[in-house]
């Protein structure tokens, strides 16, 4: 048996690699008439959770976070296809597995976006953690 594609899982960052991403999420999403949730993460650290951080900075990166699920889900709900929006706080690579177990999704589409060189190697990019550890089938979109 085939597999059907119906609830699908999209980490965005707001790079034009996750936006390049949602076009292959759309696409899959129109195929199956799948749902999509579209998921941003604002990846906080340690310092972050103690206070360190200004409250008026957790708002920019929420409404920032809002800026990119609005970007990015419009373009979805043009096209026909359901969207769900969600933004969570954390590590990215946890959040977007725990949240694609939470939602039952059946693959992640995620951009192959990084941070700067140095940084995915001194700690790898998020979706080679995500390819790593999920438990379902993650399509990864790079740069072209």
């Amino acid at each position: 048996m085939l597999p059907e594609y119906l609830k699908i899982l999209l980490p965005v960052d707001g790079s034009e690699c996750s936006k390049r991403a949602a076009l292959h999420a759309f696409s899959i999403a129109k195929a199956f008439n799948a749902e999509v949730t579209v998921l941003h993460v604002i990846d906080i650290d340690e310092e972050f959770l103690t206070g360190t951080y200004s409250e008026e900075l957790i708002n920019k990166l929420r409404e920032k976070g809002e800026r990119i699920l609005e970007e990015i889900s419009k373009l979805g709900e043009e096209n026909g296809i359901k969207v769900r929006r969600r933004i969570e706080t954390g590590d990215e690579a946890k959040r977007i597995l725990e949240l694609s177990q939470e939602i039952g999704a059946d693959i992640i589409v995620i951009g192959a976006h990084g941070k700067s060189p140095l940084s995915e190697f001194l700690v790898g990019s998020v979706s080679d953690k995500v390819v790593r550890h999920a438990k379902i089938p993650v399509l990864v979109v790079r740069r072209v």
